[in-house]
């Protein structure tokens, strides 16, 4: 009988787990994907695939770990997948079992490039993984009603009062998207007790993009702009300040320049503020100083700032480090101290009935004890039991 594969799985979301294989197909399967597969068999190069002895060609993920292992034992160090509508950061990949957390909502896939900061795209560079570009631009199958979706008992898997972010692979007012998007909004109205945080860089045709009845706003969409540097915020930002939503905030990601934005959390509409450094092929580098000013303009005014994440290339008191792994750039970002709380959101949440949802019955964020030193903490829709974790 030929030997089990042994296989690793890594990333920042789960502890290092063990499957054992006997089975090839069950081999091909686990290495769907973006996956990089490193192994110390003699006259077997690192990103080549061992299947039935043949070996194929296997481009690893950007910032992928090659972790040392002994024997004939086989590692899989991945960091992300992009399936339809779950997001990037949201898909755990554990042996033949898909499992994700639900926080993301991508009715359609791909963009269109059209700032600064879409040079090195993360789903342009991901799909270039699987073969794919990221430039075509599709309404999904299977996930474009993903928040109408319901588990066995009839109830929503997505609870009343969690945040989902939508379009993470897209923009959700891009040009292209158009003749989807009305569907899209009626089922955000549908579910009134649901917090729809979008975010885009094409302010300019967010007006003209709003459904009837929109009024000054729905209480459960939280919109976001980008601003990757000040030029972006100048032009980005009065644009935001202008529209009719009840909840707004910035995206500064990711960050490539000093940026200076106190004239505008000044209005009193901007609730947060997230920062990170760039990553994936060509990252361009993030200074910490240019964080620290962006947290001392938001605590200055109690509003709530987040470090995410340093980027690949991060530059502290003029010195230049290269993190490459995800999960040390999210700890590097929480132990700075950047990420600070401020005065907490408000969303009148409504139920099918137009009725306010009381408190008590909204969705309350539950963590475990890895989640204590993640700088996405402020910003997550909490721990999903997907039983990636063990504690």
């Amino acid at each position: 009988m030929k030997e089990p594969w042994k296989i690793e799985l890594w990333s920042q979301y789960e502890r290092p787990r063990v499957w054992d294989y006997s089975d090839s197909d069950k081999m091909r399967f686990a290495l769907q994907g973006g996956y990089y597969l490193h192994n110390c068999r003699e006259g077997v190069s690192i990103g080549d695939i061992v299947f039935e002895d043949k070996f194929t060609e296997f481009r690893p993920l950007f910032n992928a770990e090659i972790i040392p292992c002994q024997n004939h034992n086989y590692r899989l160090i991945y960091e992300y997948e992009l399936i339809e509508h779950i997001s990037s950061r949201s898909f755990l990949f554990l042996g033949e079992k898909k499992m994700a957390m639900h926080s993301n909502w991508n009715p359609w896939h791909g963009c269109i490039k059209c700032s600064e900061g879409c040079k090195n795209c993360y789903v342009y560079y991901l799909d270039a993984m699987r073969g794919k570009n990221g430039a075509d631009i599709y309404k999904t199958k299977t996930g474009f009603k993903y928040p109408l979706s319901k588990d066995r008992s009839g109830k929503y898997k997505i609870q009343s009062g969690e945040m989902i972010s939508v379009c993470m692979t897209s923009d959700f007012f891009l040009q292209e998207a158009d003749e989807w998007r009305s569907e899209a909004w009626e089922i955000m109205r549908k579910r009134s007790d649901v917090i729809f945080l979008l975010l885009t860089k094409r302010p300019e045709r967010i007006q003209e993009c709003l459904p009837e009845g929109w009024g000054d706003g729905w209480d459960n969409i939280f919109l976001n702009v980008t601003c990757e540097n000040q030029n972006r915020a100048d032009e980005r930002i009065p644009l935001l300040l202008e529209l009719p939503f009840k909840h707004k905030g910035l995206h500064c990601a990711p960050l490539l320049g000093p940026l200076s934005i106190g004239q505008y959390l000044d209005s009193g509409q901007i609730e947060q503020v997230a920062c990170g450094g760039e990553n994936y092929g060509g990252s361009r580098p993030c200074d910490f100083e240019w964080v620290q000013e962006l947290r001392n303009e938001c605590v200055a005014r109690n509003i709530t700032f987040c470090f995410m994440e340093t980027g690949t290339v991060f530059i502290k008191d003029g010195r230049e480090y290269r993190i490459r792994s995800k999960q040390q750039q999210n700890l590097q970002a929480f132990k700075s101290g950047m990420t600070f709380q401020g005065k907490p959101m408000r969303f009148e949440l409504k139920d099918s009935f137009g009725h306010l949802i009381p408190k008590e019955k909204l969705y309350v964020p539950h963590y475990v004890k890895k989640c204590e030193e993640c700088s996405f903490r402020i910003l997550c829709n909490g721990c999903s039991n997907c039983g990636g974790c063990e504690e």
